[in-house]
Protein backbone atom coordinates (compact mmCIF):
# COMPACT_ATOMS: atom_id res chain seq x y z
CA UNK A 1 0.00 0.00 0.00
CA UNK A 2 3.01 2.66 1.36
CA UNK A 3 4.48 1.80 -2.21
CA UNK A 4 1.75 2.63 -4.40
CA UNK A 5 1.38 6.03 -2.48
CA UNK A 6 5.25 6.73 -2.68
CA UNK A 7 5.65 6.39 0.91
CA UNK A 8 3.26 9.84 1.55
CA UNK A 9 4.33 10.39 5.49
CA UNK A 10 0.46 11.53 6.11
CA UNK A 11 -0.55 7.86 5.31
CA UNK A 12 -1.78 5.62 8.91
CA UNK A 13 -0.81 2.27 8.46
CA UNK A 14 -0.13 -0.94 10.70
CA UNK A 15 3.47 -0.46 8.98
CA UNK A 16 4.26 2.30 11.11
CA UNK A 17 4.83 -0.01 13.88
CA UNK A 18 6.90 -2.31 12.24
CA UNK A 19 9.48 0.64 11.07
CA UNK A 20 9.06 0.34 7.81
CA UNK A 21 7.87 3.99 6.93
CA UNK A 22 10.24 5.57 4.21
CA UNK A 23 10.43 9.15 4.30
CA UNK A 24 13.07 11.38 1.99
CA UNK A 25 15.92 9.79 0.67
CA UNK A 26 16.98 7.37 3.25
CA UNK A 27 15.42 8.20 6.28
CA UNK A 28 12.81 5.57 8.21
CA UNK A 29 10.29 6.09 10.78
CA UNK A 30 9.34 3.99 13.57
CA UNK A 31 6.23 4.39 15.25
CA UNK A 32 5.71 1.61 18.01
CA UNK A 33 3.24 4.11 20.15
CA UNK A 34 0.77 2.92 16.88
CA UNK A 35 0.53 -0.54 18.46
CA UNK A 36 -2.26 0.33 20.60
CA UNK A 37 -3.93 2.23 17.37
CA UNK A 38 -5.06 -0.15 15.22
CA UNK A 39 -5.98 -3.32 17.23
CA UNK A 40 -5.15 -6.74 17.09
CA UNK A 41 -3.49 -8.16 13.70
CA UNK A 42 -1.76 -9.83 11.65
CA UNK A 43 0.49 -9.57 8.58
CA UNK A 44 2.73 -11.32 5.97
CA UNK A 45 4.72 -9.85 3.54
CA UNK A 46 6.41 -10.14 0.34
CA UNK A 47 8.85 -8.57 -1.76
CA UNK A 48 10.96 -5.53 -2.06
CA UNK A 49 10.59 -3.17 1.05
CA UNK A 50 11.09 0.47 2.33
CA UNK A 51 13.34 -0.96 5.33
CA UNK A 52 15.08 -2.90 2.58
CA UNK A 53 15.67 -0.91 -0.48
CA UNK A 54 15.80 -2.80 -3.73
CA UNK A 55 16.33 -6.57 -1.83
CA UNK A 56 13.55 -8.68 -1.56
CA UNK A 57 12.68 -9.89 1.93
CA UNK A 58 10.22 -12.26 3.48
CA UNK A 59 8.81 -10.38 7.13
CA UNK A 60 5.60 -9.74 9.15
CA UNK A 61 4.12 -9.44 12.34
CA UNK A 62 1.56 -9.22 15.20
CA UNK A 63 0.10 -7.05 17.36
CA UNK A 64 -1.78 -8.43 20.65
CA UNK A 65 -3.74 -5.76 23.10
CA UNK A 66 -3.69 -5.91 27.09
CA UNK A 67 -6.30 -3.48 28.28
CA UNK A 68 -5.10 0.16 26.96
CA UNK A 69 -2.00 -1.46 25.98
CA UNK A 70 -0.27 -3.63 22.85
CA UNK A 71 2.71 -6.04 22.97
CA UNK A 72 3.85 -7.40 19.50
CA UNK A 73 6.66 -8.48 17.49
CA UNK A 74 7.96 -8.02 13.75
CA UNK A 75 9.81 -10.63 12.31
CA UNK A 76 12.81 -10.10 8.84
CA UNK A 77 12.57 -6.87 8.87
CA UNK A 78 16.18 -5.39 9.12
CA UNK A 79 17.69 -1.99 9.46
CA UNK A 80 18.68 -1.00 5.69
CA UNK A 81 21.47 1.49 7.17
CA UNK A 82 23.29 -0.96 9.10
CA UNK A 83 23.04 -3.31 5.99
CA UNK A 84 24.47 -0.65 3.43
CA UNK A 85 27.38 0.04 4.71
CA UNK A 86 28.08 -3.50 5.26
CA UNK A 87 27.40 -3.65 1.29
CA UNK A 88 30.31 -0.41 1.04
CA UNK A 89 32.88 -2.60 2.96
CA UNK A 90 32.28 -5.39 0.59
CA UNK A 91 32.89 -3.16 -2.64
CA UNK A 92 35.93 -1.92 -1.09
CA UNK A 93 37.62 -4.75 0.68
CA UNK A 94 38.58 -6.77 -2.42
CA UNK A 95 37.43 -9.80 -0.65
CA UNK A 96 35.56 -12.84 -1.81
CA UNK A 97 34.67 -13.41 1.99
CA UNK A 98 31.53 -10.70 2.40
CA UNK A 99 30.41 -9.43 5.94
CA UNK A 100 27.03 -11.28 6.87
CA UNK A 101 23.94 -8.93 6.63
CA UNK A 102 21.33 -9.04 9.40
CA UNK A 103 20.08 -11.86 9.63
CA UNK A 104 16.77 -13.33 11.50
CA UNK A 105 15.73 -9.29 12.77
CA UNK A 106 13.55 -9.35 15.59
CA UNK A 107 11.77 -5.94 16.42
CA UNK A 108 9.61 -6.02 20.05
CA UNK A 109 7.60 -3.37 20.56
CA UNK A 110 4.84 -2.09 23.57
CA UNK A 111 2.40 0.69 22.89
CA UNK A 112 0.05 2.36 25.52
CA UNK A 113 -2.71 5.09 25.34
CA UNK A 114 -2.69 7.21 28.66
CA UNK A 115 -5.48 9.89 28.24
CA UNK A 116 -5.44 11.81 25.08
CA UNK A 117 -1.74 10.52 24.59
CA UNK A 118 -0.31 7.23 23.32
CA UNK A 119 3.49 6.48 23.60
CA UNK A 120 5.57 3.16 23.01
CA UNK A 121 9.22 1.70 22.85
CA UNK A 122 10.63 -0.92 20.41
CA UNK A 123 14.01 -2.67 20.11
CA UNK A 124 15.94 -4.42 17.35
CA UNK A 125 17.75 -7.35 17.79
CA UNK A 126 20.21 -9.23 14.96
CA UNK A 127 22.93 -11.52 15.66
CA UNK A 128 24.76 -14.52 14.10
CA UNK A 129 27.65 -16.91 13.13
CA UNK A 130 29.35 -18.81 10.58
CA UNK A 131 31.88 -20.78 10.74
CA UNK A 132 32.76 -23.10 7.42
CA UNK A 133 36.79 -24.62 7.49
CA UNK A 134 39.07 -21.51 8.37
CA UNK A 135 36.68 -19.06 7.39
CA UNK A 136 34.26 -17.39 10.67
CA UNK A 137 32.08 -14.10 9.80
CA UNK A 138 29.50 -12.73 12.86
CA UNK A 139 27.43 -9.77 13.00
CA UNK A 140 25.64 -8.25 15.49
CA UNK A 141 22.96 -5.47 15.28
CA UNK A 142 20.55 -3.43 18.04
CA UNK A 143 18.70 -0.52 17.80
CA UNK A 144 15.91 1.48 19.88
CA UNK A 145 13.26 3.51 19.06
CA UNK A 146 10.63 5.58 21.40
CA UNK A 147 7.33 7.83 19.97
CA UNK A 148 4.49 9.64 21.13
CA UNK A 149 1.50 11.31 19.95
CA UNK A 150 -1.28 13.40 20.75
CA UNK A 151 -4.44 14.50 18.26
CA UNK A 152 -2.87 16.68 15.67
CA UNK A 153 1.03 15.38 16.50
CA UNK A 154 3.57 13.12 16.74
CA UNK A 155 7.34 11.99 17.82
CA UNK A 156 9.79 9.89 17.73
CA UNK A 157 13.16 9.21 18.56
CA UNK A 158 15.81 6.35 16.95
CA UNK A 159 18.95 5.55 18.32
CA UNK A 160 21.73 3.04 16.90
CA UNK A 161 23.36 1.00 19.50
CA UNK A 162 25.05 -1.54 17.53
CA UNK A 163 26.30 -2.66 14.08
CA UNK A 164 29.21 -4.92 14.53
CA UNK A 165 30.22 -7.75 11.09
CA UNK A 166 33.54 -9.30 10.99
CA UNK A 167 35.00 -11.79 8.37
CA UNK A 168 37.94 -13.81 8.40
CA UNK A 169 40.69 -13.39 5.52
CA UNK A 170 43.99 -14.38 4.65
CA UNK A 171 46.11 -12.35 6.64
CA UNK A 172 43.74 -11.04 9.15
CA UNK A 173 39.67 -9.70 9.77
CA UNK A 174 37.70 -7.52 7.90
CA UNK A 175 35.64 -5.36 10.27
CA UNK A 176 33.08 -3.03 10.18
CA UNK A 177 32.07 -0.98 13.11
CA UNK A 178 29.14 1.24 13.23
CA UNK A 179 28.99 4.53 14.86
CA UNK A 180 26.57 6.31 16.97
CA UNK A 181 22.95 6.38 15.41
CA UNK A 182 20.44 9.31 16.15
CA UNK A 183 17.05 9.96 14.64
CA UNK A 184 14.60 12.84 15.60
CA UNK A 185 11.65 13.14 13.78
CA UNK A 186 7.74 14.37 13.99
CA UNK A 187 4.86 16.08 12.77
CA UNK A 188 2.16 18.17 13.29
CA UNK A 189 -1.85 18.94 11.87
CA UNK A 190 -3.11 21.68 10.50
CA UNK A 191 -6.63 21.40 9.65
CA UNK A 192 -5.71 18.93 5.97
CA UNK A 193 -2.21 19.54 6.09
CA UNK A 194 0.45 17.36 7.63
CA UNK A 195 3.64 19.42 8.53
CA UNK A 196 6.33 17.05 8.98
CA UNK A 197 10.47 17.17 9.85
CA UNK A 198 12.98 14.24 10.26
CA UNK A 199 16.69 14.74 10.84
CA UNK A 200 19.16 12.41 11.04
CA UNK A 201 22.88 11.42 11.97
CA UNK A 202 24.91 7.94 11.52
CA UNK A 203 27.73 5.86 9.99
CA UNK A 204 30.49 3.20 10.14
CA UNK A 205 34.02 2.29 9.92
CA UNK A 206 34.91 -0.73 7.54
CA UNK A 207 38.64 -1.87 8.48
CA UNK A 208 40.81 -4.14 6.83
CA UNK A 209 44.02 -6.00 7.61
CA UNK A 210 46.04 -3.43 5.92
CA UNK A 211 43.49 -0.14 5.70
CA UNK A 212 40.76 1.43 6.90
CA UNK A 213 38.85 1.03 3.19
CA UNK A 214 34.79 2.91 4.79
CA UNK A 215 35.33 5.70 7.38
CA UNK A 216 31.67 7.24 6.72
CA UNK A 217 29.80 10.04 8.05
CA UNK A 218 25.91 10.80 7.12
CA UNK A 219 23.27 13.58 7.59
CA UNK A 220 20.10 13.77 6.79
CA UNK A 221 17.75 16.44 6.92
CA UNK A 222 13.69 16.36 5.92
CA UNK A 223 11.54 18.91 5.57
CA UNK A 224 7.53 18.71 4.09
CA UNK A 225 3.86 19.04 3.94
CA UNK A 226 1.54 17.15 2.72
CA UNK A 227 -2.14 18.13 2.04
CA UNK A 228 -5.03 15.50 2.10
CA UNK A 229 -8.44 15.90 0.68
CA UNK A 230 -10.58 12.85 1.97
CA UNK A 231 -14.06 12.17 1.19
CA UNK A 232 -16.69 9.11 0.04
CA UNK A 233 -13.48 6.54 0.89
CA UNK A 234 -11.52 8.69 -1.72
CA UNK A 235 -7.95 10.62 -0.07
CA UNK A 236 -6.86 12.38 -2.73
CA UNK A 237 -3.22 13.86 -1.60
CA UNK A 238 -0.42 16.18 -3.00
CA UNK A 239 2.48 17.57 -1.69
CA UNK A 240 6.50 18.64 -1.45
CA UNK A 241 9.02 18.20 0.28
CA UNK A 242 12.74 19.11 0.68
CA UNK A 243 15.66 16.50 1.20
CA UNK A 244 19.14 17.21 1.93
CA UNK A 245 21.92 14.25 2.85
CA UNK A 246 25.65 14.96 3.16
CA UNK A 247 27.73 11.58 3.44
CA UNK A 248 31.22 11.79 4.24
CA UNK A 249 33.88 9.20 3.34
CA UNK A 250 37.39 10.01 5.13
CA UNK A 251 39.06 6.59 4.52
CA UNK A 252 42.53 5.85 2.88
CA UNK A 253 43.08 4.16 0.16
CA UNK A 254 42.59 0.30 -0.29
CA UNK A 255 45.77 -1.45 0.52
CA UNK A 256 47.34 2.60 2.19
CA UNK A 257 48.89 2.19 6.11
CA UNK A 258 46.91 5.21 6.84
CA UNK A 259 43.51 4.58 8.16
CA UNK A 260 43.23 8.47 9.58
CA UNK A 261 42.37 10.08 6.08
CA UNK A 262 40.03 13.35 6.56
CA UNK A 263 38.19 15.23 4.31
CA UNK A 264 41.36 16.57 1.96
CA UNK A 265 43.27 13.45 1.74
CA UNK A 266 44.22 10.63 -0.22
CA UNK A 267 40.61 9.23 -1.80
CA UNK A 268 38.32 11.16 0.56
CA UNK A 269 35.29 12.18 -1.22
CA UNK A 270 31.97 13.51 0.03
CA UNK A 271 28.75 13.76 -1.78
CA UNK A 272 26.15 16.08 -1.59
CA UNK A 273 22.54 15.25 -2.47
CA UNK A 274 19.60 17.53 -2.67
CA UNK A 275 16.03 16.53 -3.64
CA UNK A 276 13.06 18.90 -3.79
CA UNK A 277 10.45 15.75 -4.90
CA UNK A 278 6.63 16.70 -5.43
CA UNK A 279 4.08 14.14 -4.84
CA UNK A 280 0.32 12.81 -5.76
CA UNK A 281 -1.61 10.13 -5.04
CA UNK A 282 -4.98 9.21 -4.45
CA UNK A 283 -6.30 5.60 -2.95
CA UNK A 284 -10.40 5.33 -3.77
CA UNK A 285 -12.86 2.14 -2.81
CA UNK A 286 -13.75 0.93 -6.36
CA UNK A 287 -16.13 -1.64 -4.90
CA UNK A 288 -16.91 -2.42 -0.90
CA UNK A 289 -14.34 -5.01 -1.51
CA UNK A 290 -11.79 -3.60 -4.15
CA UNK A 291 -9.53 -0.18 -3.10
CA UNK A 292 -7.23 1.43 -6.00
CA UNK A 293 -4.54 3.11 -5.48
CA UNK A 294 -1.54 5.19 -7.56
CA UNK A 295 1.17 8.25 -7.35
CA UNK A 296 3.30 9.97 -9.38
CA UNK A 297 6.60 11.85 -7.62
CA UNK A 298 8.75 14.01 -9.86
CA UNK A 299 12.10 15.85 -8.28
CA UNK A 300 11.66 19.39 -9.29
CA UNK A 301 14.38 21.54 -10.74
CA UNK A 302 13.37 24.50 -9.11
CA UNK A 303 16.58 27.03 -8.54
CA UNK A 304 18.87 24.47 -9.10
CA UNK A 305 17.57 22.43 -5.98
CA UNK A 306 17.63 18.86 -7.07
CA UNK A 307 21.26 18.48 -7.17
CA UNK A 308 23.93 15.70 -6.82
CA UNK A 309 27.60 16.87 -5.95
CA UNK A 310 30.21 14.10 -5.24
CA UNK A 311 33.83 15.53 -4.18
CA UNK A 312 36.80 13.76 -4.10
CA UNK A 313 40.44 15.42 -2.48
CA UNK A 314 38.46 18.95 -2.06
CA UNK A 315 37.90 18.78 -5.68
CA UNK A 316 34.29 18.38 -7.67
CA UNK A 317 34.19 15.25 -9.85
CA UNK A 318 30.13 15.31 -10.99
CA UNK A 319 27.59 17.38 -10.30
CA UNK A 320 23.87 16.88 -11.83
CA UNK A 321 21.31 19.10 -11.78
CA UNK A 322 17.79 18.66 -12.41
CA UNK A 323 18.47 14.73 -13.35
CA UNK A 324 15.07 12.78 -14.80
CA UNK A 325 13.78 11.55 -11.91
CA UNK A 326 9.68 10.95 -12.49
CA UNK A 327 8.32 7.76 -10.43
CA UNK A 328 4.98 6.39 -11.31
CA UNK A 329 3.39 3.37 -8.80
CA UNK A 330 0.15 2.12 -9.14
CA UNK A 331 -1.28 -0.68 -6.67
CA UNK A 332 -4.64 -2.60 -5.38
CA UNK A 333 -6.04 -3.73 -2.34
CA UNK A 334 -8.45 -6.47 -1.77
CA UNK A 335 -10.78 -6.67 1.37
CA UNK A 336 -13.03 -10.31 2.25
CA UNK A 337 -14.33 -10.25 5.52
CA UNK A 338 -11.37 -9.69 8.08
CA UNK A 339 -8.58 -10.46 5.64
CA UNK A 340 -6.75 -8.18 3.04
CA UNK A 341 -4.65 -8.73 0.49
CA UNK A 342 -2.69 -5.64 -1.48
CA UNK A 343 -0.36 -5.68 -3.63
CA UNK A 344 2.24 -3.36 -5.70
CA UNK A 345 1.52 -3.86 -9.44
CA UNK A 346 3.83 -1.71 -11.00
CA UNK A 347 6.09 0.92 -11.19
CA UNK A 348 7.53 3.09 -13.73
CA UNK A 349 10.15 5.91 -13.83
CA UNK A 350 11.60 8.28 -16.39
CA UNK A 351 10.77 7.70 -20.14
CA UNK A 352 10.13 4.00 -19.32
CA UNK A 353 6.69 3.98 -19.27
CA UNK A 354 5.27 0.17 -19.51
CA UNK A 355 2.72 -1.42 -17.50
CA UNK A 356 2.19 -5.34 -18.00
CA UNK A 357 5.25 -6.04 -19.78
CA UNK A 358 7.35 -4.66 -16.85
CA UNK A 359 7.99 -7.83 -14.84
CA UNK A 360 10.49 -6.57 -12.93
CA UNK A 361 7.72 -4.24 -11.17
CA UNK A 362 4.63 -6.40 -11.12
CA UNK A 363 3.25 -8.03 -7.80
CA UNK A 364 6.80 -7.78 -6.58
CA UNK A 365 5.00 -6.29 -3.27
CA UNK A 366 2.36 -7.55 -2.04
CA UNK A 367 1.05 -8.04 2.12
CA UNK A 368 -1.95 -10.59 4.09
CA UNK A 369 -3.36 -8.88 6.92
CA UNK A 370 -5.72 -10.17 9.90
CA UNK A 371 -7.54 -7.84 11.41
CA UNK A 372 -8.89 -9.79 14.44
Amino acid sequence: RRAALGNSPHLSDIQDVGGSVQVGGNAVIAKPDKAAAYGEWATMEFGNTATTGSTARSEGGFVRMMGNGALGAYLGAPNAAADSYRSALDRTDGSATNTLKQENPLRVFYGTKSGDMTWGAGLLYSSSKEKIAANERKQDAMGFVGSASGDVWDAQVGLGLANNAKSSVAGGDNKLTGKPTLQLSGGYKVDTMYIYGVYGTTGAKGETPTATVVDRADSELVVGVVNSHKKDGTDFFYGIELNTLTAKDSSATAGATDGTNSVGKANATQTDDTKLPLFVGIEAEAASWLVLRGSIKHTLGLLGLAKSKITTNNSTDTEITGADSTTVAAGAGIKWNKFAFDGFLASSTNATGTFGSDGASFLTNASLTYMF
